[in-house]
């Protein structure tokens, strides 16, 4: 069966088929440069920056901001954790419940030509992402298993590719070229101390059982920043009164 991507605004559809060791850690809040910053191999590419929004909180950036399992029918599925690396979304909204089911499938190619085009999309932006076997099972079983997904799209040059919800579609990228452009980019846009802890120091490339993801949502649909809870003050103990010693009698 063949579906469509769906690109709301200056964005044209695009058809979609079928059903980590780090060195010095940088500053997140680095000024980003579209210069490779000291390191030859992270070069950004500015058609892709231009597709990803300031956050506006932070916090919706980082580990392990959700966790499920990511199944494709003809493959199995794998216990994975998402990190959030650049973009504007919170991702534990964007992604959903703990079952993410990929029926579809695109042309690495094609992917990136859309996610160039959307670039300059007055109504859509994109969260990005990395996919890394989960720790809450025996590790080596949950390498093996999102390892199984890697090579079945790295093997076929495709993405994988489903629509969430009709405004929310969500593109699993497995290491190469694209995959490479993408951390590139977060690097200069995004949170340095998350990219590091998931796939070490430049250059940026993706480890056993891991993938890029990238989430396509409207611009309205962004992490708000959230209201630092306040202590309560609680007033110092009044030390209790000493009485007078009461003077011996004479």
């Amino acid at each position: 069966a063949v579906g469509a991507v769906g690109a709301v605004g200056a964005v044209g559809a695009v058809g979609a088929v079928g059903a980590a060791g780090g060195k010095e850690r940088h500053n997140p809040s680095d000024p980003p440069s579209g210069q490779p910053d000291g390191h030859p191999h992270v070069v950004c590419d500015e058609n892709l920056r231009k597709l990803l929004m300031p956050s506006a909180d932070v916090r919706s950036l980082g580990e392990n901001v959700w966790e499920g399992t990511v199944a494709v029918q003809s493959v199995g599925g794998s216990m994975m954790v998402a990190s959030g690396l650049a973009g504007a979304g919170d991702l534990s909204d964007l992604l959903g419940g703990p079952k993410i089911e990929v029926p579809g499938r695109l042309a690495l190619d094609k992917l990136g030509d859309f996610l160039e085009r959307l670039r300059v999309s007055t109504s859509r932006t994109a969260t990005v992402g990395v996919l890394s076997p989960s720790k809450s099972r025996p590790t080596s079983t949950n390498v093996v298993d999102s390892t199984k997904l890697v090579s079945y799209y790295k093997g076929r040059d495709r993405a994988g590719s489903f629509k969430r919800t009709s405004q929310i579609e969500i593109f699993l990228i497995p290491s190469g070229n694209l995959a490479s452009r993408i951390l590139n980019t977060c690097w200069h846009a995004g949170n340095r101390a998350t990219i590091e802890a998931c796939v070490g120091s430049p250059p940026l490339e993706l480890g056993p059982g891991q993938l890029v993801f990238v989430v396509v949502h409207p611009k309205d649909m962004v992490a708000q920043p959230k209201a630092v809870p306040m202590v309560p003050m609680v007033p110092a103990a009044v030390p209790a009164a000493v009485p007078a010693a009461v003077p011996a009698a004479v």
